[in-house]
């Protein structure tokens, strides 16, 4: 099998595995702000964020060191989990304890503190799910691992819709999280039943120490990840808490059609790793990578800013007419995600991770000063310039200028000025065009978008072979 046709199953492959909760995800997260409205999903979204930051924490980089560990030694592995999985409750119990308290700190009503007990529960019990995913994962048994996180998000979709719709509100949505992830414990225990009697017989203390010393390199790492995708809600919340569902929602969609770059970055990075010794080689990869990114995402970036007031009022209630502007200006994340995305995964695959961990610690650094500086005058709005300048356009910079070696046979042509050219003709056409359903636009924007695009030479005969490659022709 060519090296094209390889990628190009492991990108379906990562899509579909990565679309299909993000879909199921996506669905049940429209429905119920339909329901809910800006003031019901503004006290969720921010119960959810306090929650997440304490008790995403609770891995602390242990679960990489585990299944390095037991997947080496898989006679040994039970016995080892037994003092993963009790250290690691330990830790989130603990995480759980200061979530609850902290919260009663927060200027936050009543319900608001109520809902950060429900879901802090919720997390406690979905963390140490994910820990028999661990297992599983050392085992190399992915299929157990994909069908419990598809359990999971269907079980919470069909919970938190039924309960919303019937009227419970909030109270319903975080119930469904509960719900959730002790059908997502239940699962994993179950499949996990043959570890049971070796899990159980002790926990040796020596090894969760070790256990711990050696997950520091990634603790650092994972707290910067967690200040960095839920500082701006929480700064949000304490300033204009009724803005928090007109910022949460909308990048809760954006977010969503990350699998795109997140998938493709996934699929090319064993490609980038064989490729390290290989250094013209790894530079074409690099630059059709690029190519291929940006012809997809730059005309989904310009759409979806000059159509974000009709897909608001086509799939959400007219209450969320303030997440318009917002829309419009987060969806530019997915540009600069899709580069830097690919930019980390190259510097990891040639061994670079420091230059990986110091881009994100520099780049926590600057969203939270960002946030505290524009979040109190300027709101939402002041959310998504910290967002788009620290967590977008900084860390794609920085990144870029990492792996600048691999960047200087790229033609920005090829990569940029003519998908941009394209979008630009797309654009007008949006502008001009009075066709009215947001349908017809999203079609017709496509046809107009690639005829362009090809018509002003973006396919050249290097891609036409790689596809017919792919294609196996």
């Amino acid at each position: 099998m060519s090296q094209e046709r390889k990628i190009a199953g492991n990108v379906l492959s990562m899509v579909i595995s990565v679309m299909l909760p993000n879909v199921i995800a996506l669905a049940q997260s429209i429905i119920v702000a339909n329901v809910l409205l800006t003031k019901g999903m503004s006290a969720y979204i921010t119960a959810l964020s306090f929650s997440s930051l304490f008790l995403t924490l609770s891995d602390l980089g242990m679960s990489t060191v585990f299944i390095r560990s037991a997947a080496k030694d898989h006679e040994k592995s039970c016995r080892l989990f037994g003092t993963f999985f009790s250290t690691r409750l330990v830790i989130v119990s603990a995480l759980t304890l200061i979530a609850v308290v902290a919260g009663q700190f927060m200027p936050y009503t009543p319900d608001v503190k109520f809902y950060i007990l429900i879901i802090s529960i919720s997390l406690l019990i979905n963390q140490m799910a994910q820990s028999f995913g661990a297992l599983f994962q050392a085992h190399e048994r992915m299929v157990n691992v994909a069908a419990c996180s598809i359990l999971q998000a269907c079980v919470f979709f069909v919970t938190s819709v039924a309960l919303v719709i019937s009227g419970y509100g909030v109270i319903g949505l975080v119930s469904a999280n509960l719900i959730s992830s002790v059908a997502m414990l239940a699962v994993y225990t179950y499949l996990g039943r043959w570890c049971l009697p070796e899990m159980l017989s002790g926990v040796d203390r020596k090894k969760a120490v070790s256990l711990l010393k050696t997950s520091l390199p990634f603790t650092v790492g994972l707290i910067c990840y967690v200040v960095y995708t839920n500082i701006d809600r929480i700064i949000l919340s304490v300033y204009h808490y009724d803005e928090v569902a007109n910022y949460g929602v909308p990048m809760s969609l954006i977010m969503s059609l990350t699998f795109i770059s997140s998938a493709y970055s996934a699929a090319v990075f064993p490609v980038f790793s064989r490729m390290n010794e290989k250094g013209d080689v790894l530079k074409y990869a690099c630059e059709k990578s690029l190519k291929y990114l940006m012809a997809i995402i730059l005309p989904m970036c310009v759409g979806v800013m000059l159509l974000s007031d009709r897909i608001i009022y086509t799939i959400y209630n007219p209450d969320y007419a303030g997440a318009i502007p917002v829309m419009s200006l987060l969806v530019w994340l997915l540009a600069f995600s899709a580069i830097s995305t690919l930019c980390s995964n190259l510097l990891n695959a040639t061994g670079r991770e420091r230059a990986t961990m110091a881009i994100l610690v520099i780049c926590v650094i600057a969203v939270v000063v960002l946030d505290l500086l524009l979040i109190p005058p300027f709101g939402a709005i002041g959310a998504c310039i910290a967002t788009l300048a620290a967590t977008g356009a900084l860390n794609a910079a920085l990144s870029m200028y990492a792996i600048r070696d691999y960047l200087v046979r790229i033609r920005v042509g090829d990569v940029l000025l003519r998908p941009a050219a394209a979008a630009i003709v797309m654009a007008a056409f949006i502008l001009a065009a009075p066709l009215g359903n947001l349908f017809f636009y999203v079609v017709a924007g496509v046809i107009v978008y690639f005829t362009a695009y090809i018509v002003m030479g973006g396919l050249s005969r290097d891609d036409v072979d790689i596809a017919r490659r792919v294609l196996g022709r």
